[in-house]
C-alpha cells in the first residue's frame, strides 16, 4: 500500500521538476505530512536542499485554478503558521495573481513552470509568462449547477445522501442539472460514486467551490451596487430591514454586515445583503444610485439552503465567509477567519 509520503510525491512530481531546474536548488523531498500535534492543518512541510544549507517550507497543493478567495486562505494560513515560508502549488497562476502572492511573501510554482521562489537573500528565482496549455483550461471546467451542489454538500452534510429532488430544492435548482452535477462530481472523485455517499476530498471541494463563488456564482448573483443618501451603515441596515420585511421577500445579510451580527468582530464600509427577489420600488424608497463604489451591495440568492443562517437574517456562514473572503481587505480576512472558526470548523 502507497503510503501519504509518496502520494504526496507522485503529486508533486511536476512541481518538483521545476524547482529542481533551478540552478541553486539540489533536491526537493517531501519532509513532514502533520503537525506535531498529528492535526493535519496544512498539506505539509517541504525540504529543499541547496548548496548552502537546506530549507524548511509549508506548502498547499491546490489542484484547481486559483481565485483570489483561495489565495486568500492560504496567506491567512501563512499568517497563522509563521514558523516556516509558505510555498503554494497550483496548475496556473497567472502574472496577476502571481504578484498579488508575492506581495504576500507566498512562493508558489504552477505546472508551466511559473514561480516565485525565495530562500532567505541568498537564493531568488522568478520566472512567470509562461502561459498554460488549452486542456489544463478546460480540465476542471464546472458550471453554475456544479457550484451550486459543491455549495449545498459543503453547506449541509445531510443532503450528501438525499435524493436529488431535495437537492434540487433546497438550492431552487433543476433536478436533472443536480443529477448531472453529481455525476461529474464523482468522476472527479470529489465523491464517492455509489450510495452512501462520502466526500473524499473535503479540502479541495472547498478550494473549488470558493473559486467559483469568485469567477462564478457571485457575479451571476450582483444586481449591483449603490450609494445610498443615508450614509451611517446601521441606520441604513436599519431601513434596508424594514423596507424588505415589508415586501414578504426572503432576504438575509452577508459580507461585514452579517459578520458584524456573527461575531461582532467586522462592519466594513460595504452593506450586502442577498434577496431572493428585490421588491420593484427598492431602491427608489431606500434613495439608492447605481455607482462603482458605493456603500451598497445587493445579491439575488435563490433556494431556502443559502438563507439558513446562525443568526436571525444572515446568509449561510459558508457564503457569509465566501463573500468577505472575496472584499481582499485584511480587516475582511481577519472577519473571515474568525466565521470559519465559528462556524465552519466541520470543513476543516
Amino acid at each position: 500500500m502507497v503510503d501519504k509520503h509518496e502520494q504526496a510525491r507522485e503529486a508533486l512530481r511536476p512541481f518538483f521538476d521545476h524547482l529542481e531546474a533551478l540552478p541553486f536548488v539540489q533536491r526537493v523531498d517531501v519532509d513532514e505530512m502533520e503537525t506535531a500535534e498529528g492535526r493535519r492543518l496544512l498539506d505539509g512541510l517541504l525540504r529543499i536542499e541547496t548548496p548552502g544549507r537546506p530549507y524548511l517550507l509549508f506548502f498547499e497543493l491546490k489542484r484547481t485554478n486559483l481565485a483570489y478567495t483561495t489565495a486568500d486562505g492560504v496567506i491567512a494560513q501563512a499568517k497563522r503558521h509563521p514558523e516556516h515560508p509558505w510555498i503554494l502549488f497550483a496548475p496556473y497562476v497567472p502574472e496577476p495573481m502571481g504578484a498579488y502572492l508575492a506581495g504576500e511573501g507566498i512562493n508558489f510554482v504552477d505546472e508551466t513552470g511559473n514561480c516565485r521562489l525565495e530562500l532567505g537573500a541568498e537564493h531568488v528565482a522568478r520566472i512567470e509568462g509562461r502561459k498554460r496549455a488549452r486542456h489544463t483550461i478546460a480540465k476542471w471546467h464546472t458550471g453554475p449547477a456544479g457550484f451550486e451542489v459543491m455549495f449545498a454538500l459543503l453547506a449541509n452534510a445531510d443532503l450528501l445522501n438525499a435524493p436529488v429532488r431535495e437537492i434540487a430544492a433546497n438550492l431552487g435548482a433543476g433536478k436533472s442539472a443536480v443529477a448531472r452535477a453529481i455525476r461529474q462530481l464523482a468522476h472527479q472523485g470529489l465523491i464517492t460514486k455509489n450510495k452512501p455517499r462520502r466526500i473524499l476530498r473535503r479540502k479541495e471541494l472547498l478550494d473549488r467551490w470558493l473559486a467559483g463563488y469568485e469567477t462564478v456564482v457571485r457575479p451571476r448573483q450582483v444586481v449591483g451596487r449603490y450609494k445610498t443618501l443615508e450614509t451611517d451603515l446601521p441606520r441604513l441596515e436599519e431601513r434596508i430591514e424594514h423596507l424588505l420585511e415589508e415586501a414578504e421577500t426572503t432576504w438575509g445579510w452577508s459580507g461585514g454586515a452579517a459578520a458584524m451580527r456573527l461575531t461582532g468582530y467586522f462592519r466594513g464600509a460595504n452593506t450586502v445583503v442577498a434577496v431572493e427577489r428585490v421588491p420593484g420600488d427598492f431602491f427608489r424608497q431606500l434613495r439608492a444610485l447605481p455607482q462603482d463604489d458605493g456603500n451598497l451591495t445587493v445579491l439575488e440568492a435563490t433556494g431556502d439552503l443559502a438563507f439558513e443562517g446562525a443568526a436571525p437574517h444572515t446568509v449561510h456562514p459558508l457564503l457569509v465567509f465566501a463573500e468577505l473572503r472575496v472584499a481582499r481587505d485584511q480587516r475582511a480576512r481577519n472577519a473571515a477567519e474568525e466565521v470559519r472558526k465559528r462556524y465552519l470548523e466541520y470543513l476543516e
